[in-house]
């Protein structure tokens, strides 16, 4: 069955019905990318019925979510995940425009987020405790506890990238799609990232701590603004 068949099943079965505002893609199926093993993620946002359920549909297997206009909105106000999700959703059906109106607010919550002082203050704290226990490890630490603690702070090095260019933080599933499209992150600086990730421990531990410390001094001036 082709993607678009299957969507069609799907709003056969899912896009009717009291409270139904319209349907979505998200995922690889939304912005491209999908192989034979990827799932679909197939959204139906409603009035006030949340939800989830899988279904396989002849071989391929399908995430269904009902999710609420006002959750995403609060989601999308707090500079959460929701954000990505509707700037990247595919519409499917949308009879009265709620989500078009979501992707619109996504949008624009994307171009003027601004971290607040707390936020900053928390980042602040886990980046000089990451970078302390980055250096315990490469002074005493073997091996293996050093890429086990490389990998730990992975996430944490993606959010201090998307902090700092006054972006929410995106979640890991789409975060390296996105970096290549912030502001002030050139080409050959998200090109330094990816590379980091594929160095030998030794080498890709030293780097994180001196990202740490750069990251940590930067939210320290911006606390001090």
């Amino acid at each position: 069955m082709s993607l678009d068949g299957l969507i069609a099943e799907l709003n056969d079965l899912y896009a009717t019905g009291e409270g139904v505002y319209g349907t979505y893609l998200s995922g690889s199926a939304a912005y491209g990318g999908m192989t034979e093993y990827s799932d679909v993620d197939f959204y139906v946002l409603t009035r006030d019925h949340h939800g989830t359920t899988e279904r396989i549909m002849g071989i391929q297997k399908v995430e269904i979510r009902w999710r609420t206009e006002d959750e995403i909105l609060v989601d999308i106000a707090r500079g959460g995940p929701f954000i990505y999700q509707m700037m990247d959703a595919k519409i499917s059906i949308d009879p009265n425009g709620k989500i078009a109106e979501l992707k619109i607010e996504a949008q624009e919550r994307f171009e003027t987020f601004q971290p607040s002082k707390e936020l900053l203050r928390d980042l602040q704290f886990r980046l000089g405790e990451a970078r302390n226990k980055l250096i315990g490890a490469i002074k005493y630490q073997s091996i293996e506890k050093q890429g086990y603690l490389a990998s730990v702070y992975s996430g944490l090095l993606m959010e201090a990238i998307f902090t700092l260019t006054s972006k929410p933080v995106a979640p890991p599933a789409v975060a390296w799609r996105w970096l290549r499209k912030l502001p002030g992150l050139n080409e050959s600086g998200v090109e330094q990232f990816e590379k980091l990730f594929g160095k030998p421990t030794e080498e890709k531990i030293r780097l994180m701590e001196r990202h740490f410390e750069e990251f940590h001094g930067a939210v320290t001036a911006r606390l001090r603004i």
